[in-house]
């Protein structure tokens, strides 16, 4: 009996429901949501606010300017889930992304709609960090991993949807896309009802208190958010160019900008879907290389090409390489990050995945002005294939190809 006593209370946690899962993904795919449904309408946004936008650059930051926001607020909200906890702060960051996404529809001028946009990235820097690091808390080992492949492949898979759907949806007016933000209310009773908030006991929190500083991989964590950084630059020129490049090639048409992109982003579904499995096989650092070297290689062709077939398919080997890379980062950061800072880290990683993507056409504008789009996309292929092969050869040299 005394050495019943003497023992720590167990903290047992709730079994993780089908239920849960579901809500956890259905959540996941607002990220995608986020620039997918308005990734088609560009080109029609572009000519509704000619007068007001010659150059067209407000309307391309329409779509990017959410990412600064996010990475404005997804380290502050990294920093208030892991002191005050998960829940409180997704409810109210999904109930602001469904509002501020609607508002799109009644927007009257670029500013209120940038405005608007603006706040949206805001609650996705919120909603992102808050649910990826829900899933790192209610799992752990294999079931993590398979389950954050299954994320990323769930928000490429809807990605598909909403951007054929806002193709669909942009033939009758550029503005119907937006409305569809406001039906993510749903998920605010679905948030408070059927999600848990993780143990944050006294003991849990003695615990945290106790974490050695030299247990946190810095430099791990550096080298990822950079390679994040990189990969979301270049990545981010298809969605934001590549409608352009299509509108001189084939004439206008949203569907057709919508099922190009929409291909890359199935083949980013399915490759999320398979690192489940060769998570268990191979090294992090061996997807990464393998996932540079195929989206480098996807990007190459597009830019040699004119016509529909090899644009598709350097899309789709694209799309499959960087659904290699994205999942397996998360996972690296989660197995290798204690519980105590795993918010703060993890809502670092969805700061450089934002700055990536929201620099992406600051730095992309000056090329497409002196070399094109396909000559831009073909330097993005040179640079992702040589950081590929530079890590190749790194990994074969320090750690004999493990």
């Amino acid at each position: 009996m005394t050495a019943l006593a003497a023992a720590p209370m167990e903290h047992k946690r709730p079994p993780i429901t089908r239920l849960i899962r579901f809500t956890l993904l259905f959540i996941s795919t607002l990220g995608a949501m986020l620039g997918s449904l308005i990734t088609p309408i560009l080109p029609a946004m572009q000519r509704a606010f000619a007068t007001e936008d010659p150059d067209g650059l407000m309307v391309k930051l329409v779509l990017t300017i959410p990412a600064l926001f996010i990475v404005i607020g997804s380290p502050i909200a990294g920093a208030v889930i892991d002191r005050y906890g998960r829940k409180p702060l997704l409810m109210v960051a999904t109930l602001v992304y469904a509002l501020s996404g609607a508002f799109g529809y009644f927007a009257a001028d670029l500013t209120l709609l940038l405005i608007s946009r603006a706040i949206l990235g805001l609650a996705v820097g919120a909603i992102m960090t808050t649910v990826t690091t829900l899933i790192a808390d209610y799992m752990e080992g294999t079931t993590r991993s398979q389950f954050l492949g299954l994320q990323a492949a769930v928000i490429g898979f809807s990605g598909t949807l909403y951007l054929i759907g806002g193709g669909m949806m942009a033939s009758v007016s550029w503005r119907l896309p937006f409305i569809v933000y406001a039906g993510t209310l749903i998920l605010v009773p679905m948030i408070i009802w059927i999600l848990f908030e993780p143990d944050r006991s006294p003991e849990a929190n003695a615990n945290q208190q106790a974490i050695d500083p030299q247990n946190i991989p810095i430099r791990l964590i550096v080298f990822i958010y950079l390679l994040v950084i990189f990969v979301q630059i270049t990545f981010n020129l298809m969605p934001v160019q590549l409608p352009f490049h299509l509108d001189t090639l084939f004439g206008e048409s949203s569907s057709d900008s919508a099922i190009a992109v929409a291909a890359m982003t199935f083949a980013f579904a399915i490759a999320s879907w398979v690192f489940g499995i060769l998570d268990r096989h191979f090294t992090n650092m061996t997807i990464i290389i393998a996932g540079l070297i195929l989206t480098g290689v996807g990007y190459l062709i597009v830019s040699q090409s004119i016509t529909w077939p090899p644009i598709l398919l350097g899309l789709v080997i694209a799309g499959f390489g960087n659904g290699l890379i994205m999942p397996n980062v998360v996972v690296w950061l989660a197995n290798e990050t204690p519980t105590a800072v795993r918010g703060r880290v993890l809502g670092g990683n969805t700061l450089a995945i934002f700055l990536g993507q929201f620099i992406s056409p600051v730095i992309a504008q000056p090329f497409i002005v002196s070399i094109s789009i396909p000559g831009l996309i073909a330097i993005a292929g040179v640079l992702l294939v040589a950081l590929g092969g530079v890590f190749w050869v790194y990994n074969r040299l320090v750690f004999k190809g493990s």
